[in-house]
């Protein structure tokens, strides 16, 4: 991943004001138009930038790609990249198989979509096995589940496939609980280094949505293997725990409205909310 001009030519696509309410190119408007999902103009035109700074051999990855919108906003212009997306359509009580059949229409309206893998499932599973990908990932961008512990384990179980010099996306980074994850994360992994704080003034803002955080990892001065203590046991407790209570959820509270409300009440939505500055009020 060319690092630096991917740094400098960022700001350059805002006219050097990252807090713009649009890109100069306004290509990717109609897509967020066109597209159901949650992304801006401004992340496409992220996205998209990172994917044509892809060295020779790389390719993009995403977590949690919906119906397309982020795939397409980073493939349109870069039909000489490679793209893979995973996704396992379980969650926002989806009709899997209907919002599957929509996110490849999408793609083969707008894009090529011989050049994206898609690959359905458990992101952890998947990254998991020897070789699920063919290439080394040059852009790393997750938009999947955000508790403490998938996001943990999000950069984790991603570190071992990264190139030796790649860029990871990290989306909602206005969420106190992303925010914190990662730090987290970061503090216990060497190797990383901030590029781009975008933050997001309230949710859903139409500039950058719930906030983007933009990371240069560097191999050479990160652990020599991903897979240490501290994200196996994670992965453990995922497997044990949290993913099948995770599914009890996702199947069981849409069906039932009152025991959903009380679940609400116990979980800590503001950790998942941008936080507003009132004005002291």
């Amino acid at each position: 991943m060319d690092l630096e001009t991917f740094q400098a030519a960022l700001p350059a696509a805002f006219a050097g004001d990252l807090g713009a309410d649009h890109p100069i190119d306004r290509r990717f408007r109609d897509v967020v138009a066109d597209v159901s999902g949650m992304a801006t103009e401004n992340k496409l035109a992220l996205l998209n930038l990172a994917a044509a700074n892809l060295g020779p051999g790389e390719a993009y990855l995403e977590v949690g790609s919906f119906k397309g919108l982020s795939l397409i906003g980073a493939m349109l212009g870069n039909e000489d990249r490679r793209f893979y997306a995973i996704e396992n359509f379980l969650e926002f009580n989806l009709d899997g198989q209907a919002t599957k059949a929509e996110l490849l229409d999408n793609l083969a309206r707008w894009v090529g979509p011989q050049q994206a893998q898609l690959l359905e499932g458990d992101c952890f599973d998947l990254l998991r096995r020897s070789s699920p990908l063919h290439e080394p990932v040059g852009v790393y961008f997750y938009d999947g589940a955000h508790g403490r512990l998938p996001h943990y384990l999000a950069l984790g179980v991603a570190e071992r496939w990264l190139s030796d010099r790649a860029l990871v996306v990290v989306d909602d980074a206005s969420w106190p609980i992303v925010r914190r994850t990662t730090g987290r994360y970061l503090a216990a992994h060497p190797g990383y280094r901030l590029l781009f704080d975008l933050p997001a003034e309230r949710e859903e803002d139409p500039r950058w949505w719930n906030g983007v955080r933009v990371y240069a990892f560097e191999r050479a001065l990160a652990r020599r293997s991903a897979w240490d203590l501290d994200v196996a046991w994670r992965l453990l407790a995922y497997d044990l725990a949290y993913r099948p209570a995770a599914r009890i959820a996702w199947r069981t509270l849409p069906r039932h409205p009152a025991l959903c409300a009380a679940v609400l009440k116990l979980v800590p939505m503001a950790s998942r909310r941008v936080a507003v500055d009132d004005g002291g009020h």
